[in-house]
C-alpha cells in the first residue's frame, strides 16, 4: 500500500503538466479562445462523442445526432430527485410541470438562436466568429455586464452540480461498502466512504488539465440513467401486480411507504415552489446549443443548423418530458412520501438485488468521474472571469482555484443528507437564469440592436418579441418563487 500510494503521488505533477490546448494562436497570430468557457469545453467533448462530425469528407451530423446530445446534456443525476417533486406537488400537478418546462426549453433554444442570428447579421467577422458561444452572446448583447452575468450563472450551476453528485455518492459508496464486512468493519458513516474517494479518486482526477479520457462517462451516464428509469417503472410494477409486499422496505430508511397517500394534487405553495425549483434544474440544455451549431454551421450553414437543432430540441424535449415523468411517477407511486425523506430515489431500493447492485455501482463510477468533467468547466470560467489573459495559468494558480472551488462544494455535500435539497434550493438561484431569464433578454436585446442599425426583422419576431417578454416576466417570478420557497423550507 505504501508503494502504491508514493507512486500515485509522485506522478501527479507530471499529469498535471499535460495542456489541453497547447494552440492559444491562430494562424494570423490573433489569439483564440482556449480553456476560458464552459461551452468551448462542452464542445471539445462533443468532439470526442461525436468523431464522424468531423471527417474530411464533409459528412453532416444528422438530427438523432443532435438529439442524441441534447440529451446527454439534459438527462443527469437530477432525474434521481424528481419523485421527490412529485411527492411535494402531487402526481398530476408534478407530470404538468414536467410538460411546461419541457414546451418552455422548446421555446428558450428557439429564442436563443434567433438572437444568435440576429447578431450575426450585425457583427464583423471577428465578432461572428465569438458567437458560437453563450458566454460572448450575453456579452455582445450586454457588454461586460451579460457576459459576467452569464459565467455566474454558468459557475452556479457547476456548482450545484458537483454538490449533486457528491450526496448520493456518499450513501451509494456505503451501500456498496456494507456488502463487504471487511470495508465495512473500517467505515462507518457516509461521509467517511466520501472522505476516502475524494482524496484518493476526485482530487487527482479534478487537478489534471487534460480531460479528454473522461469523455465514456457522458456515455455511462445516458445509459445508466435510461437503465434507471426502466428499472423504476419494472419494479413499480412488479410490486403493484405480482409482489406478495406492496410496499417494499427502503433501504436508505429502514421504513415501508405502508399507509401513505397516493395524491394527484397538493396545495402547500412552498412545497409547490420546491417541486418546480427540482423540476426546472433538470431542464438546463441550452450551454450545449451553440457549441453544437458551431459544428453544424461548417457543413450545413447557420440557417439550416438552426433549423435542424430547434427539430431535434422538440424531439429530445419530448423524449426528456416522457422519461422524467415515467421515472419521477413510478418512483413517487412506490415509495410514497419517502421519496422526498431519503437522500435519493435510487437510495431507497435493496442493493441486495443484482440489477439495483450493478445499478449502484454504475451510478457511483459516473458520478466519481463526471465531477471533474464539471470541475474543469467550472475552473475554466473562475479563469477567464478573474485571469481573462492568462488561459495557460501556472501550476500553483491552477491547483489554487481548483482547491477554492472544491472547498466549499464539499463542505456542503457533507452537511447536507437529501439531494432533493441540494437541487431544488441551488437549481431556485441557478436555472432560471439559464432556462428563462439569459435567452429571453439576450433575444429581446439583440431585437432593440436591429432596430438601432435599421435593419429588417424576420416575420416573426412580433410573436417572438411577445413570447420572449412572456417568458423573462415567468423567469422572474419563477426564480423569486423558487427561492422564497427554498428559504422557506429550509427555515422549517
Amino acid at each position: 500500500k505504501a508503494t502504491v500510494s508514493v507512486l500515485y503521488w509522485a506522478t501527479l505533477p507530471y499529469m498535471l503538466d499535460i495542456n489541453l490546448n497547447p494552440d492559444s494562436v491562430d494562424g494570423d497570430g490573433e489569439s483564440v479562445e482556449t480553456e476560458g468557457s464552459l461551452s468551448s469545453f462542452i464542445e471539445d467533448v462533443s468532439v470526442l462523442l461525436e468523431p464522424t462530425k468531423h471527417k474530411a469528407s464533409g459528412q453532416a451530423v444528422g438530427t438523432p445526432g443532435v438529439v442524441f446530445n441534447l440529451l446527454q446534456t439534459t438527462m443527469g443525476v437530477g432525474i434521481l430527485s424528481l419523485a421527490a417533486a412529485f411527492d411535494y406537488c402531487g402526481a398530476a400537478v408534478g407530470a404538468l410541470i414536467i410538460v411546461f418546462l419541457a414546451v418552455l426549453t422548446y421555446v428558450s433554444v428557439g429564442l436563443m438562436l434567433r438572437s444568435f442570428k440576429l447578431l450575426h447579421s450585425i457583427g464583423s467577422p471577428r465578432q461572428n466568429r465569438d458567437l458560437y458561444n453563450l458566454e460572448h452572446i450575453g456579452g455582445a448583447c450586454f457588454g461586460r455586464a451579460g457576459r459576467v452575468a452569464v459565467q455566474s450563472s454558468l459557475v452556479g450551476m457547476c456548482c450545484v452540480a458537483m454538490t449533486a453528485f457528491l450526496v448520493p455518492l456518499k450513501y451509494f459508496l456505503k451501500s456498496v461498502g456494507d456488502q463487504c464486512p471487511a470495508l465495512a468493519s473500517r467505515l462507518t458513516y457516509p461521509n467517511e466512504y466520501l472522505a476516502v474517494v475524494v482524496v484518493v479518486l476526485i482530487i487527482p482526477l479534478t487537478l489534471l488539465r487534460k480531460v479528454s479520457n473522461l469523455w465514456i462517462t457522458s456515455l455511462m451516464g445516458t445509459f445508466f440513467v435510461s437503465a434507471f428509469v426502466v428499472s423504476s417503472v419494472l419494479y413499480d410494477i412488479y410490486y403493484t401486480k405480482w409482489s406478495d409486499t406492496r410496499y417494499p422496505t427502503c433501504q436508505d430508511l429502514s421504513e415501508t411507504a405502508e399507509g401513505d397517500d397516493f395524491y394527484f394534487l397538493k396545495y402547500e405553495f412552498k412545497n409547490l415552489l420546491s417541486a418546480v425549483s427540482i423540476i426546472s434544474s433538470s431542464f438546463v440544455c441550452q450551454i450545449s446549443v451553440f457549441p453544437m451549431l458551431k459544428e453544424l454551421s461548417i457543413h450545413d450553414g447557420n440557417e439550416k443548423s438552426c433549423g435542424k437543432i430547434l427539430r431535434a430540441t422538440g424531439w429530445a424535449m419530448a423524449s426528456v418530458a416522457l422519461m422524467y415523468t415515467a421515472a419521477a411517477g413510478s418512483g413517487y407511486d412506490l415509495w410514497r412520501g419517502l421519496s422526498s425523506r431519503a437522500s435519493s430515489i435510487l437510495a431507497c431500493y435493496d442493493i441486495g438485488q443484482p440489477v439495483i447492485a450493478v445499478m449502484y455501482i454504475g451510478m457511483s463510477c459516473n458520478l466519481i468521474f463526471a465531477f471533474p468533467l464539471v470541475m474543469f468547466a467550472c475552473r475554466s470560467v473562475v479563469l477567464e472571469v478573474f485571469y481573462p489573459g492568462d488561459p495557460q495559468p501556472a501550476l500553483s494558480r491552477h491547483v489554487a482555484l481548483t482547491f477554492a472551488i472544491l472547498a466549499p462544494v464539499l463542505a456542503l455535500a457533507v452537511v447536507c443528507n437529501s439531494l432533493s435539497t441540494v437541487v431544488g434550493v441551488g437549481g431556485a438561484f441557478t436555472s432560471p437564469q439559464l432556462t428563462f431569464i439569459i435567452p429571453a433578454g439576450c433575444y429581446l436585446k439583440a431585437v432593440s440592436l436591429s432596430c438601432e442599425q435599421d435593419l429588417p426583422l424576420p416575420r416573426e419576431s412580433f410573436q417572438d418579441t411577445v413570447s420572449a417578454w412572456c417568458m423573462l416576466i415567468t423567469g422572474v417570478c419563477v426564480q423569486v418563487g423558487c427561492i422564497t420557497g427554498s428559504i422557506m423550507k429550509l427555515v422549517e
